[in-house]
């Protein structure tokens, strides 16, 4: 058991084109405003798309928070992570993110750590296209790879037992949406 929820078809093949177009309508912008950052680094080269920033995607990001919930029901009932609603535990803070040729979050890591990431337990994935050659997502420990296929969700543990990374050799575009899993954080007061 490696943990991995593989979830085809969660959204339509439809829904995941329109949300990649209007995602390359907004790149496109002179000044795509700051819901958008580009990382380009040792570890990484992608354009990020914040959610809740633009009107446009709005729609999309239902969709897609709809087919996570779907998956997640799916995962909770096979593994019993928690008795928790998916409103409480599902980060808002989640993005779209576009990669193209070399691309990608390419270095290993995984998404639980210190500070703002300390209560991530879970992370989804979902593909918004399918990629021909390279840009798998490879799961060190789990000797496992992933081929980014249209409308796919994933979901695996947060911690250091799924180290993870989108693989270096990506041809052509690869977009994503991805987010996290969060408890409660039991140090807030509440007033």
């Amino acid at each position: 058991m490696d943990f991995i929820g593989k979830y085809p078809n969660a959204l339509s093949q439809e829904m995941c084109e329109k949300t990649c177009e209007v995602a390359d309508q907004i790149l496109s912008r002179e000044d795509p405003g700051n819901g958008v950052r580009f990382s380009n680094d040792s570890s990484r080269v992608d354009h990020n798309i914040f959610s809740g920033k633009y009107g446009s995607l709005i729609p999309y990001e239902d969709a897609i928070i709809e087919a996570v919930r779907s998956c997640w029901q799916e995962y909770n009932l096979e593994y019993d992570v928690t008795t928790n609603h998916f409103s409480i535990l599902f980060d808002k803070g989640w993005k779209i993110q576009k990669s193209e040729t070399g691309g990608g979050f390419y270095s290993w890591h995984y998404e639980q750590g210190p500070g703002k990431s300390k209560n991530r337990f879970a992370v989804w994935m979902l593909y918004l296209n399918t990629v021909e050659d390279g840009g798998k997502t490879q799961f060190l420990h789990q000797q496992l790879d992933v081929k980014p296929e249209a409308g796919t969700v994933l979901i695996w543990p947060a911690g250091y037992t799924h180290i993870h990374r989108a693989a270096p050799d990506l041809v052509g575009k690869k977009y994503i949406a991805t987010g996290w899993f969060n408890f409660p954080d039991r140090d807030r007061k509440t007033s």
